[in-house]
């Protein structure tokens, strides 16, 4: 995946920038995905089809774990299908 991070002044956090090839998990996304909790870490799997062209499949895994109360990111993977 292609992605760059910036520093976000207002958050005083490091944020990582969207760009070509990230896909963007949205509300409308919610239909596409399932989830999986175990020891501590929730795993979110979003299917897409027809994304970039007809009949293509991918799927997205988010991985994060319970730390500092909250959730953190530790994995993505886009896999093509």
């Amino acid at each position: 995946m292609d992605y760059y991070t910036t520093w976000d002044n207002e958050l005083q956090k490091q944020v990582i920038l969207s760009q070509e090839g990230i896909p963007i998990f949205g509300v409308t996304d919610i239909n596409r995905c399932a989830f999986n909790i175990e020891n501590g870490r929730i795993t979110l799997q979003v299917r897409y089809y027809d994304s970039y062209e007809l009949g293509d499949k991918h799927t997205y895994y988010i991985t994060a774990h319970n730390g500092e109360g909250r959730w953190l990111i530790n994995d993505l993977q886009w896999i093509d299908q």
